[in-house]
Order: structure tokens, then C-alpha cells, then sequence
């Protein structure tokens, strides 16, 4: 039998179907999000979302009914055309409804269904499965943001984190402990009390049966005060009869067990410093990831406008990237032609100084930066580069020297070629160096700004791939 649920006033039931309806059209979702990189301008992409088209076909849910199978016999009320044994003629085309075929004057259609994907949902999808490689274990140091965490039981606290389960089983146990002696001898004195009088009746109760383990355990307090009833009877029913050196034993008796009551009053009912159990929940500093980013784009003269375009939309996904997954990660943004400057991310976006080219001025201003604010500070270091792959060649040496020193320094280097043409010199050099360096060096190029995306994936995505220019999973360097 079907259930239908009503949900539609439960609180933050839009937010749990909208999620779901994301993850069942992701895959719509994901090309609208690669055309508007794609087409869109730099700092736009992912601004006011996205319009997501699905097609009719993909919104359709699977259903579970009963099958049809088999040998069955109908009877439906209103027929006056068919006798049994008839087929049904085909319906024939183009009567109307959503169906294909020829054009009609009557019937309704279905256009694809069109969503909004807000920035945020938009920036989800698109990063979802990608992270810095090589990221080492998260660490606590200069982390502002703190949680609490449960630390065990204290006696003080407040009174919505009192453990009374605990409490009680606290106070209980402590008791028993405390009265435990007293009980053993006065068990003892009533006992002994009960066995001289239980000798002059002449219908005892039959003893019960005696149960062990450690559900049928029966505390000391309690057999006292089970024992005192007895004893209360025999003694109304049987003390005449006891002869006085009985008298004067069971008063001796008496008299012992006075004091021990007294003694039993003083043990405390409750004392708060070792019975209260109050959760501790003190506030831990939560482990964050420390690392610094470097953007290294090359804006010399030989990169036309859409090769800094192209650099520009790879070092904004990039961005972006780090200020979605990793809030404690530094960007560093160095522009470079024949010297370098570092720049702040508007001025490395839309500035337009130019001129010649030299790496080695970019890569040595990002080794200098590296030293003197990220070394010996246990950040991870990366560096995403962006050129067109034209160098001077007297410069190549001085090139080669930086780009190996940085490599000594990074956790990731990422170098991406901007060209139509054939690959330039900085291109074989880095090659050269992403064999020997496999671990932390990987270099790709951008042709048209359909590969932007497919390189920035290859560089950030945490899964495995048959591809040997793959970033490893975390932890493949030393800490």
C-alpha cells in the first residue's frame, strides 16, 4: 500500500529536496557550470549562479508497481466496440499530447526544465572532489576557531550537564562502601537474635530458595531490614519463652547494635565532591590546514590579451578553490615580465603594465617571499604558473637554478603553457624537471578555453588516475 508523507512544513525540508534534486541532475548541472567558464569573463564566473537546463527525460523517478505478467481477463465497464479475442489497433500518430511525431493543432508539450543554481551551490558542484595534493596532516597551531569537546566528568558545572545516572550510581556505590561494616555486624548480631528465638516456633516459614548471580544480588542494607522484620515477629511472638541467660544475650546483642546504627547515620547521604558527575566539555582549538598559494603569471609582451585571459581564468579557479575548501590558506599573487612585482589580487586581475620576458624574475621574488615569511613556519607551499613559455634564452640557466630551488621549498608546483604554436623552451625545461621531480611538479597545456577546466582538474583532483602528470594523495611527502 502506498504512504504518502506530508513534509511540506517541515522545517528545512526545501534545503534536504533541493540537495537531492542537485545530486540527481549533477550531471546537467556540471555542464552549465563548464559552459559559463567557458564563455564568461574572469571574475564573473560563478557571479548571480547559474541557469541549469534539464532535459523532460532525465526528470522522470523510477516507480515500483505491480506487474502485468501472465494470463489475465479484464472487464471494463463502458465497451461497446470490442468482444473478446479483439486487438487493439496502433494509435496513430500526431493526435496531440507530448509524444514525437507530425505537428498537430491540438495536444501539449514539455520544454526542458530550467533551474537556478545560486553561487553558492555553484561553487559546491564545482569543487566538490578537487583539494591542494600532497597536504599534510592537519595540525592546531595559530588557529582561532575553537569547539568543545568532551573531556571527561568534573564536580562542578552547570546543571544541563549533570550526568544524574552517574550521580545516583556515584552515591549509591559510595554508601554502600561507607555503610558496608556497619551492615556486615549488625547482619551479624540479628542474625544470631533471629536463630535464638526461631528455635521456639513451632510453624517457621519454609527459607526461601537462595539465588545467585549477580541479578539477584541483594545489598547488605536490605537483608538488615528484611532480618529486623523477622526479628521484630519472633520477638512480639516468642520472647517470653527464652529462658533469662537468653534475655540477657539477646539484650548484649541489642546493645552492639545500637552504636553501629548511630555510625551508620553519620556516613553522608550525598557530598557534592565526589558524587556530582557533571559533563566537561572544555574548548579545543580546531585543527586547521596551514598552507600559502603563490600565482605566478607571466604578462610580458608576448602574452596577447586572450593568452592572459586564458592565465587569468585558470589562476581565478584557483582562487576561488582555495577561498571555497581552505580558509586558513594564503594566496600570494606575483605578476612578471622582466621584473617582478608582487601585487594584490585586483592589480593581478586588471592591471596592465608588460614588458619583456624573464622567469627567472618571478621565480626568484616568489623564493625570496618564501623565505623570509612561509620557511621553518610548517606551512605547505604551492605555486600555480601561468606563461606562454617564451624566456630569454641567456635567462634559462637562471631559470632552471630557481625553479630547482623552489621545488626544494613546494609541496605542489602546477605550470601551465598558454600557445597555439609548438612547445617553447621553459616548456622542455620544465618537463625535464616534472620527470625528476614526479612527486611534486606537473605542467599541462591550454590551447583553446575548453582545456582550462580539464587541466585545472587534472592538477587539484584528489582521485587516482592511470595519467603519470596525476597530483598524489596527501601524506606522499615527508612532513
Amino acid at each position: 500500500m502506498a504512504e504518502v508523507y506530508d513534509t511540506g512544513h517541515t522545517a528545512g525540508t526545501d534545503q534536504v529536496s533541493r540537495k537531492r534534486f542537485n545530486d540527481r541532475v549533477k550531471r546537467h548541472a556540471r555542464r552549465a557550470i563548464y559552459k559559463s567558464i567557458e564563455k564568461g569573463n574572469v571574475t564573473d564566473i560563478g557571479e548571480g549562479g547559474v541557469d541549469v537546463h534539464v532535459t523532460r527525460d532525465d526528470l522522470k523517478q523510477p516507480d515500483l508497481v505491480h506487474g502485468e505478467g501472465g494470463v489475465r481477463r479484464v472487464v471494463r465497464p463502458g465497451n461497446k466496440e470490442f468482444q473478446a479475442g479483439d486487438k487493439l489497433p496502433r494509435p496513430k500518430g500526431g493526435g496531440g499530447g507530448s509524444g514525437s511525431g507530425k505537428a498537430s493543432d491540438g495536444g501539449e508539450g514539455n520544454d526542458d526544465f530550467v533551474y537556478h543554481l545560486s553561487r553558492e551551490e555553484f561553487l559546491e558542484i564545482l569543487f566538490d572532489d578537487l583539494g591542494l595534493p600532497n597536504m599534510r596532516r592537519l595540525n592546531i597551531q595559530q588557529t582561532n576557531e575553537t569547539k568543545p569537546k568532551f573531556a571527561g566528568y568534573s564536580n562542578s558545572g552547570p546543571n544541563n550537564r549533570i550526568d544524574r545516572k552517574r550521580t545516583k550510581r556515584r552515591k549509591m556505590g559510595r554508601i554502600l562502601a561507607g555503610e558496608g561494616g556497619y551492615n556486615r555486624e549488625i547482619l551479624a548480631g540479628l542474625t544470631e537474635i533471629h536463630n535464638i528465638l526461631s528455635a521456639y516456633d513451632p510453624a517457621p516459614p519454609p527459607p526461601k530458595k537462595e539465588l545467585f548471580g549477580y541479578d539477584n544480588f541483594v545489598p547488605l542494607s536490605v537483608q538488615c531490614n528484611n532480618m529486623r522484620t523477622k526479628v521484630t515477629r519472633l520477638k512480639d511472638a516468642f520472647y517470653d519463652l527464652a529462658t533469662p541467660e537468653e534475655h540477657d544475650y539477646i539484650e548484649a546483642l541489642e546493645d552492639g547494635i545500637t552504636p553501629l546504627e548511630a555510625k551508620k547515620r553519620l556516613v553522608p547521604r550525598f557530598n557534592k565532591s565526589t558524587d556530582l558527575q557533571v559533563r566537561n566539555f572544555p574548548s579545543q582549538p580546531v585543527p586547521q590546514n596551514r598552507g600559502v598559494m603563490f600565482c605566478l603569471m607571466d604578462v610580458s609582451g608576448s602574452m596577447d590579451e586572450d593568452k592572459k585571459t586564458k592565465a587569468k581564468i585558470l589562476f581565478y579557479l584557483t582562487y576561488m578553490l582555495l577561498q571555497q575548501n581552505y580558509e586558513s590558506v594564503d594566496v600570494v599573487f606575483v605578476r612578471h615580465h622582466t621584473t617582478a612585482k608582487e601585487v594584490d589580487e585586483k592589480e593581478f586581475f586588471y592591471g596592465t603594465e608588460t614588458g619583456g620576458t624573464m622567469v627567472s624574475s618571478g621565480l626568484a621574488m616568489v623564493n625570496d617571499i618564501i623565505e623570509k615569511r612561509y620557511l621553518g613556519k610548517n606551512y605547505d607551499i604551492y605555486m600555480t604558473q601561468g606563461s606562454d613559455g617564451d624566456n630569454f634564452e641567456h635567462d634559462m640557466h637562471k631559470t632552471e637554478e630557481e625553479m630547482r630551488k623552489l621545488l626544494g621549498y613546494v609541496r605542489g608546483a602546477f605550470y601551465a603553457e598558454i600557445t597555439t604554436g609548438k612547445p617553447q623552451s621553459l616548456w622542455h625545461l620544465y618537463e625535464q624537471l616534472s620527470e625528476e621531480y614526479s612527486d611534486r611538479f606537473w605542467t599541462g597545456k591550454i590551447v583553446d578555453r575548453e582545456d582550462i577546466w580539464p587541466l585545472f582538474r587534472s592538477f587539484f583532483s584528489h582521485g587516482e588516475s592511470s595519467s603519470s602528470n596525476k597530483p598524489k594523495m596527501a601524506a606522499m611527502l615527508p612532513a
